[in-house]
C-alpha cells in the first residue's frame, strides 16, 4: 500500500482524517499515485493537477524520503521506501506555507550538532568572563591586552545566545560567522599551525550553519545543494 499524506484543507476536501493509504497496481509513480488518488477521491481532481495538461499545479510540490519531487518526471518511479510503504508520499501546499517536514532524525541530528557548537562556544564566553587564566594568556599570546578578554566573552555569549534562540539562530549564526572569520584572521597573523589553529573557528562555524540546515528546511532553497 502507498502512503500519501495531503496537506489539512485536501484532507477536508476529501473528507479523511491521516494518511490515504493507496493500491497502486503496476509501476509506482507520481502519475499512478495521483491517477489512483483521485479515482478514489474525484473532489480532489483538479487540485493538484490541471485538468487539461495533468501538470503539477504552481501551489503544490511532491516530497517523499526528504526530496523534493515536484520537478521530477511525473514517470519517473517513486523511491523504494515509498513503494514499500515505509516512508509516504508527501504532498504539500506551497500556498499555506507549507515547507516540507523534517524528519526526526535529521531534526535530531541538527539539535546535536548545534548543541556541540553552543556548548564549547558557552564555555569559551564564561571562560573570558571569568578571566581564566587560560583565557587571559590565549588572549594574550595572539598579540591583544588581557583587558579586552571580558568585553571579548560578553560579545562571544550574546552572539550564542541569539544562536541559541530559534527565532534568532540566523542572525546569531551571521554574527558568530563574523567573530570567528575574525579568529581566524588572528591564528593567521600569529602564524599558527594551519589545521589545529587557523582553521578551529572554521570547524565551529560548519557546525553552526550545519546545525541550522539539518534543523530548517528554509535554509535548503537559499544554499546551491542538492541531494
Amino acid at each position: 500500500m502507498i502512503r500519501v499524506v495531503l496537506p489539512a484543507h485536501l484532507r477536508t476536501l476529501a473528507r479523511v482524517e491521516g494518511e490515504v493509504k493507496l493500491d497502486v497496481p503496476g509501476k509506482v509513480t507520481q502519475r499512478s499515485v495521483l491517477d489512483v488518488l483521485e479515482a478514489q477521491y474525484p473532489m480532489l481532481c483538479g487540485t493538484l493537477r490541471d485538468h487539461v495538461t495533468q501538470l503539477r499545479r504552481p501551489f503544490v510540490r511532491f516530497f517523499a524520503c526528504e526530496e523534493d519531487l515536484s520537478h521530477e518526471s511525473p514517470d519517473a518511479p517513486l523511491p523504494d521506501a515509498v513503494v514499500k510503504g515505509d516512508e509516504p508520499f508527501l504532498v504539500v501546499g506551497a500556498i499555506a506555507g507549507g515547507a516540507p517536514p523534517i524528519s526526526k532524525r535529521r531534526l535530531w541530528a541538527g539539535r546535536i550538532v548545534s548543541g556541540l557548537a553552543i556548548a564549547f562556544l558557552l564555555l569559551d564566553g564564561v571562560m573570558k568572563v571569568l578571566r581564566a587564566q587560560v583565557s587571559v594568556d590565549g588572549t594574550v599570546q595572539l598579540g591583544f591586552p588581557g583587558s579586552l578578554v571580558v568585553g571579548l566573552g560578553i560579545l562571544l555569549l550574546i552572539c550564542t545566545l541569539l544562536y541559541l534562540i530559534p527565532q534568532t539562530a540566523v542572525l546569531g549564526a551571521i554574527l558568530l560567522t563574523g567573530y570567528l572569520g575574525g579568529a581566524v584572521a588572528t591564528q593567521v597573523r600569529a602564524g599558527n599551525p594551519l589545521f589545529s589553529h587557523v582553521l578551529f573557528p572554521v570547524y565551529v562555524g560548519v557546525m553552526i550553519w550545519g546545525g541550522i540546515f539539518l534543523r530548517d528546511i528554509r535554509l535548503c532553497s537559499l544554499i546551491p545543494l542538492r541531494r
